[in-house]
Protein backbone atom coordinates (compact mmCIF):
# COMPACT_ATOMS: atom_id res chain seq x y z
CA UNK A 1 0.00 0.00 0.00
CA UNK A 2 1.31 3.50 -0.94
CA UNK A 3 2.42 5.52 1.93
CA UNK A 4 0.27 8.55 2.46
CA UNK A 5 0.56 11.04 5.16
CA UNK A 6 -1.93 14.01 6.24
CA UNK A 7 0.15 17.32 7.30
CA UNK A 8 -1.91 20.45 8.42
CA UNK A 9 0.51 23.76 7.38
CA UNK A 10 0.57 27.30 8.42
CA UNK A 11 -2.17 28.30 6.40
CA UNK A 12 -4.42 26.12 8.62
CA UNK A 13 -4.49 23.92 5.23
CA UNK A 14 -4.54 20.10 5.45
CA UNK A 15 -1.50 18.96 2.62
CA UNK A 16 -2.40 15.02 1.72
CA UNK A 17 1.05 13.35 -0.25
CA UNK A 18 1.70 10.15 -1.29
CA UNK A 19 5.70 9.73 -0.16
CA UNK A 20 8.29 9.50 -2.50
CA UNK A 21 5.88 11.82 -5.15
CA UNK A 22 5.76 15.39 -4.10
CA UNK A 23 3.50 15.81 -7.49
CA UNK A 24 0.93 14.30 -5.95
CA UNK A 25 0.04 16.69 -3.62
CA UNK A 26 -3.82 17.83 -2.42
CA UNK A 27 -4.88 20.71 -0.06
CA UNK A 28 -8.15 21.57 1.44
CA UNK A 29 -9.01 23.29 4.31
CA UNK A 30 -11.49 19.97 5.61
CA UNK A 31 -10.01 17.11 8.06
CA UNK A 32 -12.65 14.86 6.57
CA UNK A 33 -12.06 16.07 3.01
CA UNK A 34 -8.55 15.27 3.55
CA UNK A 35 -9.28 11.57 5.56
CA UNK A 36 -10.99 10.62 2.12
CA UNK A 37 -8.62 11.59 -0.38
CA UNK A 38 -5.59 9.70 1.59
CA UNK A 39 -7.64 6.50 1.26
CA UNK A 40 -8.54 7.65 -2.68
CA UNK A 41 -4.91 7.72 -3.08
CA UNK A 42 -3.78 4.86 -1.11
CA UNK A 43 -6.42 2.72 -3.22
CA UNK A 44 -5.33 4.25 -6.88
CA UNK A 45 -1.55 3.31 -6.19
CA UNK A 46 -2.59 0.12 -5.09
CA UNK A 47 -4.45 -0.75 -9.10
CA UNK A 48 -2.45 -3.22 -10.95
CA UNK A 49 -0.53 -1.15 -14.02
CA UNK A 50 -2.56 -1.88 -17.78
CA UNK A 51 -0.44 -4.57 -19.55
CA UNK A 52 -1.41 -6.91 -22.55
CA UNK A 53 -1.30 -10.77 -21.74
CA UNK A 54 -1.08 -13.41 -24.49
CA UNK A 55 -2.38 -16.71 -22.73
CA UNK A 56 -3.08 -20.19 -23.74
CA UNK A 57 -5.22 -22.53 -23.13
CA UNK A 58 -5.13 -25.80 -22.15
CA UNK A 59 -7.74 -28.91 -22.94
CA UNK A 60 -7.99 -32.91 -22.40
CA UNK A 61 -11.09 -34.65 -22.95
CA UNK A 62 -12.68 -34.05 -19.86
CA UNK A 63 -11.62 -30.32 -19.07
CA UNK A 64 -9.90 -27.11 -20.01
CA UNK A 65 -7.67 -24.71 -18.34
CA UNK A 66 -5.98 -21.26 -18.80
CA UNK A 67 -2.51 -20.74 -18.04
CA UNK A 68 -1.85 -17.28 -16.39
CA UNK A 69 1.10 -15.97 -14.76
CA UNK A 70 0.71 -16.17 -10.52
CA UNK A 71 1.91 -12.72 -10.32
CA UNK A 72 -1.20 -11.49 -11.88
CA UNK A 73 -3.09 -13.53 -10.27
CA UNK A 74 -2.15 -11.94 -7.20
CA UNK A 75 -1.69 -8.54 -8.55
CA UNK A 76 -5.70 -8.79 -9.73
CA UNK A 77 -6.98 -10.35 -6.26
CA UNK A 78 -8.26 -13.56 -7.98
CA UNK A 79 -9.59 -16.19 -5.28
CA UNK A 80 -8.88 -19.07 -7.68
CA UNK A 81 -10.77 -22.37 -6.08
CA UNK A 82 -9.78 -25.86 -5.84
CA UNK A 83 -10.35 -26.89 -9.46
CA UNK A 84 -7.17 -25.61 -10.65
CA UNK A 85 -3.28 -26.59 -10.97
CA UNK A 86 -0.34 -25.11 -9.96
CA UNK A 87 2.68 -25.34 -12.02
CA UNK A 88 6.00 -27.47 -10.47
CA UNK A 89 7.82 -24.04 -9.42
CA UNK A 90 4.76 -22.37 -8.69
CA UNK A 91 5.01 -19.30 -11.15
CA UNK A 92 1.89 -20.67 -13.30
CA UNK A 93 -1.68 -21.29 -12.68
CA UNK A 94 -3.51 -23.31 -14.76
CA UNK A 95 -7.42 -22.07 -13.94
CA UNK A 96 -10.06 -24.26 -14.86
CA UNK A 97 -12.38 -23.10 -16.96
CA UNK A 98 -16.09 -23.38 -15.55
CA UNK A 99 -14.98 -20.66 -13.11
CA UNK A 100 -11.44 -19.14 -12.17
CA UNK A 101 -10.39 -18.47 -15.58
CA UNK A 102 -13.74 -16.54 -16.51
CA UNK A 103 -13.09 -14.99 -12.78
CA UNK A 104 -9.62 -13.75 -14.21
CA UNK A 105 -10.54 -12.48 -17.59
CA UNK A 106 -13.06 -10.20 -15.46
CA UNK A 107 -10.81 -8.87 -13.31
CA UNK A 108 -8.35 -8.25 -16.37
CA UNK A 109 -10.64 -6.74 -18.61
CA UNK A 110 -11.91 -4.46 -15.41
CA UNK A 111 -8.39 -3.87 -14.47
CA UNK A 112 -7.83 -1.92 -18.20
CA UNK A 113 -5.55 -5.20 -19.37
CA UNK A 114 -5.63 -6.49 -22.82
CA UNK A 115 -6.14 -10.23 -23.20
CA UNK A 116 -4.49 -11.59 -26.16
CA UNK A 117 -5.59 -16.11 -26.51
CA UNK A 118 -2.50 -16.85 -27.98
CA UNK A 119 -3.58 -20.39 -28.91
CA UNK A 120 -4.80 -23.60 -27.87
CA UNK A 121 -3.10 -26.97 -27.28
CA UNK A 122 -5.83 -30.00 -26.85
CA UNK A 123 -4.55 -33.47 -25.67
CA UNK A 124 -6.65 -36.71 -26.27
CA UNK A 125 -5.75 -37.68 -23.20
CA UNK A 126 -5.03 -36.80 -19.77
CA UNK A 127 -3.55 -33.52 -19.71
CA UNK A 128 0.05 -33.14 -17.99
CA UNK A 129 -1.86 -30.63 -16.13
CA UNK A 130 -3.81 -33.27 -13.99
CA UNK A 131 -0.44 -34.30 -12.60
CA UNK A 132 0.64 -30.92 -11.57
CA UNK A 133 -0.85 -29.75 -7.36
CA UNK A 134 -4.30 -28.31 -7.03
CA UNK A 135 -4.19 -24.76 -5.72
CA UNK A 136 -6.07 -25.37 -2.72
Amino acid sequence: MARVYIKKNDWDEYEVRIVGQPDATYYTDDYHDALATKTHMQIHQQKPQPKTLELTFYTDPGHGWLKVRKADVDALGVRVSGYSYISPKGSYLYLEEDCDAPAFLRAAEGAGWTVIHEHSIHSNSDSFIRRYRRTV
